[in-house]
C-alpha cells in the first residue's frame, strides 16, 4: 500500500493516514536507562491519547485493543497537568511576537532561537508550582483550577 506524505502545515492526519504507521510502530518505546532494568519484563504504562480524533477512531481503537493496550481512564474535563503546555504558549507568543515567520525554515529558525533564549527561570517556576497544582487539583476534586 502507498500511502502519500502531506505536509503538517497544510491537512491534519486522519484515520485512513495514521491507521497504516500504527503496526509498525514500537510500542515497547518506554524503557528505562538502566539496562539491567530493560530485561524485566514490564508492561507497558497506560495510554493517554486524550480526546484527539487519531486515537479515537475505530481503526486506532481497534489497534489498540488488539495490542492490549492500557488507556488511562480520565475523566471528560480533567485538569491538564503538563507544564509542557505553559511552554508552548509562551514560545508561541514570543515567536508571534519578535519573528512573525513566513516560511518553514524561519520557523524553524524562530523555534531554536527562542528555545535557546528561553529563561531557565520559567522552567524551573513551572516545576516547583506542581505541588501546589496538584494540591489544588485535589482540593477541587478534579474540577477547574486558577492554573
Amino acid at each position: 500500500m502507498t500511502t502519500t506524505t502531506k505536509p503538517a502545515s497544510s491537512h491534519p492526519i486522519n484515520d485512513g493516514q495514521h491507521s497504516p504507521v500504527m503496526p509498525n510502530s514500537n510500542v515497547t518505546c518506554f524503557k528505562t536507562s538502566n539496562a539491567e532494568e530493560d530485561d524485566r519484563d514490564l508492561p507497558p504504562p497506560p495510554f493517554d491519547g486524550g480526546q484527539c480524533p487519531i486515537h479515537t477512531a475505530q481503526a486506532s481503537t481497534d489497534w489498540q485493543a488488539w495490542r492490549k493496550i492500557q488507556k488511562l481512564d480520565l475523566p471528560a474535563h480533567s485538569p491538564d497537568l503538563n507544564p509542557i503546555k505553559n511552554v508552548w504558549k509562551t514560545m508561541k507568543s514570543q515567536i508571534s511576537k519578535l519573528y512573525q515567520p513566513q516560511t518553514v525554515d524561519k520557523l524553524r529558525n524562530a523555534i531554536n532561537a527562542t528555545w535557546t533564549d528561553f529563561h531557565v527561570n520559567l522552567l524551573n517556576n513551572l516545576l516547583y508550582s506542581m505541588p501546589q497544582h496538584m494540591a489544588m487539583v485535589i482540593e477541587m476534586n478534579g474540577g477547574p483550577t486558577s492554573y
